[in-house]
């Protein structure tokens, strides 16, 4: 089942984790031609799919509705950031997953 969210918001969730395109890609598990896609869009909303829609749609609305979410969440994307080079893609997603789900420990 296919589920959307609008450019923008995509855009600001991985900017607000201050990752590249490529690093976000790799923490939700799809191509980095797939969030450059999503992204760029001129349509008001992108289909995303599986675990990918998941995370974002939950991350992205935790950014935009928590001030203090928004600002741990480059500390978070620090961390996501290490694991992808240390650890790969399943520790970077399950750090995403725990920021989604507010356990986040600051």
């Amino acid at each position: 089942m296919s589920h959307t969210l609008a450019p923008h918001s995509i855009r600001t969730t991985r900017e607000a984790f201050g990752l590249s395109s490529a690093q976000f890609a790799g923490a939700l598990g799809v191509h980095p031609t797939t969030v450059s896609r999503w992204e760029t869009s001129r349509i008001p909303a992108v289909a995303v799919e599986g675990t990918a829609w998941t995370i974002l749609s939950s991350v992205s609305r935790r950014i935009e509705q928590d001030a203090h979410a928004r600002s741990l969440a480059h500390a978070q994307g620090q961390r996501i950031a290490e694991a992808l080079l240390i650890a790969g893609s399943v520790v970077a997603l399950a750090l995403l997953v725990d920021f989604a789900a507010e356990r986040l420990r600051g």
